[in-house]
């Protein structure tokens, strides 16, 4: 038996043969929220730049749904462009929560996990990955290109794809901040507690790890309510011991008084 409330994407690409089908799923967004386009005028361009451009550059509309309730929504549009005479694709998006009592916390993964799905062939070449975050957040924007990480042309081709992701995470944990109201509240931070290894808990943490196992040091990716505190005790417990067991090991053992020897 299916769990009901399994969370579900309906997700349409628009191009020349889906257009239709495109701009009825974003209709059918439009009357799930109106908010959804009167939103700040600062961000009115550019949202509408992914919304509502009518050229035929890739152009992603996504609701997502706990059981049969939509909760939340991503629009990521894919711009293809060039630099250095290289082939840069610049992923713009925009990601936001419906109107209703549940739990928005798996929209940011989720809106990770389609702008993945578009970097398929990440490591065969470079690109670009741009931000527009959820309109309450004021359309700020972050840009990672080529010329900002020149040294991941040195590194291990298969990590580059987690690691300018997880520049982006870092970066929009910074806009977040600054709106405290944000579902998109999100914490890392490597080296917090370097020596607990723990598991991934779900798919896009899975991604991480497999593409760079450093990411498993510290809550990297947690959303600050996942981390319980039964589970930072068993980290502050770990590494204390770990630390006794460390300092008992550099105590000299005490020398047998030479009196005290059975002479023979």
């Amino acid at each position: 038996m299916k769990p009901k409330n399994k969370i579900t994407k309906v997700m349409q690409q628009r191009s020349t043969s889906s257009s239709s089908e495109y701009n009825s799923l974003v209709s059918e967004l439009i009357s799930l929220d109106q908010r959804i386009f009167n939103h700040d005028k600062k961000s009115k361009s550019l949202v509408d730049k992914v919304f509502k451009d009518k050229s035929d550059d890739d152009n992603i509309a996504c609701i997502i749904y706990r059981g049969v309730h939509p909760i939340g929504y991503c629009f990521i549009k894919v711009i293809y462009t060039a630099y250095n005479n290289k082939p840069i694709r610049l992923l713009q998006g925009i990601v936001g929560s419906l109107p209703g009592n549940h739990g928005s916390n798996l929209i940011f993964p989720t809106y990770l996990k389609l702008c993945t799905k578009f970097l398929f062939d990440f490591w065969r070449k470079t690109y670009a990955v741009g931000f527009i975050t959820n309109p309450a957040l004021y359309g700020n924007v972050a840009k990672f290109s080529y010329r900002c990480y020149p040294s991941l042309t040195n590194q291990d081709s298969s990590s580059d794809e987690a690691i300018i992701l997880y520049k982006a995470v870092k970066l929009w944990n910074v806009i977040a901040i600054k709106n405290t109201n944000s579902p998109y509240f999100i914490t890392e931070d490597l080296q917090a507690i370097d020596t607990y290894n723990k598991e991934p808990r779900n798919q896009e943490e899975a991604f991480f790890f497999k593409y760079n196992p450093k990411f498993r040091q510290g809550n990297y990716l947690g959303f600050c309510t996942r981390f319980s505190l039964f589970r930072m005790l068993q980290c502050i417990t770990y590494l204390g011991l770990k630390r006794i067991l460390k300092s008992n090991k550099g105590i000299p053992s005490k020398s047998i008084p030479q009196g005290s020897r059975n002479r023979t």
